[in-house]
């Protein structure tokens, strides 16, 4: 068995850094000069879920997909039952996106419930013209957002409703349709938060106890 090895807490916040901001394993470990078992277990000690971050695919996996679609060998190793899953959510959706572009996402539940929190800002904000790329922005960013990951890997795990990822306005003044303004809390938190402004209640959450009697 190969010796451990142990890194500061610099090392330690370089890996995370860069695996936050959206590079592989396989890239980190060119970078930083360690095996990927090394940083994937560095992640997993830091409570952060690592998961494989899907590559755009190329015209050859799409076509691969189609054949599997038309009942063909399936080379990607999707399974038939999971394809059409995915061809039914395409059906349902009001946007106008491509049926490979949805199989990049492999946790399909995880995808679902994107939905319906998409669906679930669109209801109130009838007013709004919706447009597909903000669907496929909201999706790309949250799908691979550490914070949400984090959030929503303790709901699934827990089990506790309580714990469930919310949607919240950062700025409670803004309601319109700007990615920049949304962010994941926990159900319990977003309740708490209501229409407290971000900056008052990041200070107010370092003094929480101050606030429970």
């Amino acid at each position: 068995m190969g010796k451990k090895i142990i890194l500061n807490q610099e090392e330690t916040n370089i890996i995370i850094k860069l695996y936050e901001s959206g590079q592989t394993l396989k890239e980190i470990s060119k970078n930083v000069n360690l095996c990927r078992i090394t940083i994937s277990n560095i992640l997993k000690e830091n409570n952060i879920k690592v998961f494989r971050k899907v590559k755009p695919f190329s015209e050859e996996h799409k076509n691969n997909i189609s054949k599997g679609l038309m009942g063909k060998k399936n080379s990607l190793g999707i399974k038939r039952s999971k394809l059409n899953n995915f061809k039914n959510m395409k059906t349902h959706l009001l946007f106008d996106v491509e049926l490979e572009w949805l199989c990049k996402f492999e946790d399909i539940d995880k995808l679902k419930f994107l939905n319906k929190i998409v669906s679930n800002i669109r209801k109130h904000n009838k007013n709004e013209i919706w447009e597909t790329n903000f669907y496929i922005e909201f999706i790309e960013k949250f799908y691979y957002d550490s914070k949400f990951n984090k959030l929503y890997n303790n709901w699934i795990i827990s089990k506790d409703n309580w714990k469930r990822p919310s949607i919240d306005h950062i700025d409670s003044n803004n309601r319109e349709n700007d990615l920049s303004n949304f962010q994941f809390l926990t159900w319990f938190e977003n309740r708490s938060k209501n229409d407290i402004p971000n900056n008052v209640w990041i200070k107010m959450k370092e003094n929480i106890n101050e606030y429970f009697i």
